[in-house]
């Protein structure tokens, strides 16, 4: 990916509260505005934003898929944060709780004595393979009028509302299984948008990592980072919660951190990965137990930039174990480099 694009992005959970973006008109929308909202270092989730970037000013439908945690509502929020100061307000709603009346219901709120209607263009629909065939129908009509009486729809309906459905599930599966109205599923898949799950994108998880460590240092006042078993162990983990998962194991970890480096234990992840330790086990070189030993401590140090008391909290050892680890290696005859501190 561009290397220009901004560094400095907003957290994942948090973007649609922080974002403060200011659109003159619904055309203004940039990429680098996109990705303050849903921010991503893969190049197709990338790919994925410029094309909701491009539908946001459109109150098409839009159909968004992916695993539960990968982001779906955070996508919803961007587009709809996309849409340009016209956007309105925006509603979630789980389709396996809402009442029966939900489409028919008066979207206002009671203020003393009078009500005022709710701005709402964009409506998220969360598990929209939760709706029953009869509130299917009516999301159907509603639609359908869409297409029909645009000039004419009242503004803070529900009608008016631009629909985005997500869902985990395949939802032509669903329809070959007659569990799915086909037809709605036609209306529905105006435009379709997969987010990738986290394992298959490992420069989110190395970035997602670093955003949540600066995040919870701040809430914590603490100051830790991942060693780098850490990072592969992050790498390598399956995270069948995907990005949800992964913020709160760093969330975890740096609240019960006691040292400055976060190591693999600390992870305190689920489950270990046999795909975690078979990666580990392959990158090490065919050397001796000594080896090793020797070549992580100067690596180390030298990534400590020469502080020893930095590298054995790394290493997991003393200062007094590192010292003397360190003047056997120049016995030896290895050049070690370093502040005696």
């Amino acid at each position: 990916m561009n290397e220009t694009r901004p560094s400095q992005l907003f957290d994942v959970d948090n973007s649609f509260l922080q974002s403060g973006i200011n659109f003159d008109s619904p055309t203004t929308c940039t990429e680098e505005e996109m990705l303050k909202n849903f921010p991503t270092r893969d190049e197709a989730v990338y790919k994925l934003l410029n094309i909701a970037r491009v539908a946001a000013s459109a109150k098409i439908p839009i159909l968004i898929t992916g695993e539960s945690g990968s982001g779906k509502e955070t996508l919803s929020k961007a587009i709809h944060i996309a849409g340009g100061k016209n956007r309105g307000k925006m509603m979630v709603a789980n389709c396996s709780n809402l009442p029966q009346h939900f489409f028919e219901m008066d979207l206002s709120q009671r203020q003393g004595d009078y009500s005022r209607s709710i701005e709402c263009s964009t409506l998220m629909m969360d598990e929209i393979t939760s709706l029953d065939n009869n509130m299917q129908i009516k999301l159907l009509k509603i639609l359908r009028d869409q297409d029909l009486n645009k000039g004419s729809i009242k503004r803070g309906t529900l009608a008016d509302s631009r629909i985005i459905a997500c869902t985990v599930k395949n939802l032509q599966d669903e329809v070959s299984a007659q569990k799915f109205r086909q037809d709605l599923f036609f209306k529905l898949n105006g435009l379709s948008l997969e987010i990738p799950a986290l394992r298959r994108r490992p420069l989110d998880i190395d970035y997602y990592s670093e955003l949540f460590i600066k995040e919870f240092c701040n809430q914590f006042s603490k100051n830790v980072q991942l060693s780098p078993t850490a990072k592969q162990a992050l790498r390598t983990y399956s995270w069948p919660g995907n990005v949800r998962e992964l913020r709160s194991v760093i969330q975890r970890s740096v609240l019960l951190a006691t040292h400055d480096y976060i190591g693999v234990e600390e992870l305190h992840m689920i489950k270990a990965n046999t795909r975690t330790e078979v990666a580990l086990s392959d990158s090490l070189p065919q050397i001796t137990l000594r080896e090793l030993e020797q070549r992580m401590i100067l690596q180390t140090l030298r990534r400590m930039n020469g502080n020893r008391t930095h590298t054995a909290k790394v290493l997991g050892i003393s200062l007094r174990a590192l010292r003397y680890k360190l003047n056997e290696l120049v016995d030896c005859g290895f050049e070690v480099e370093g502040k005696n501190i």
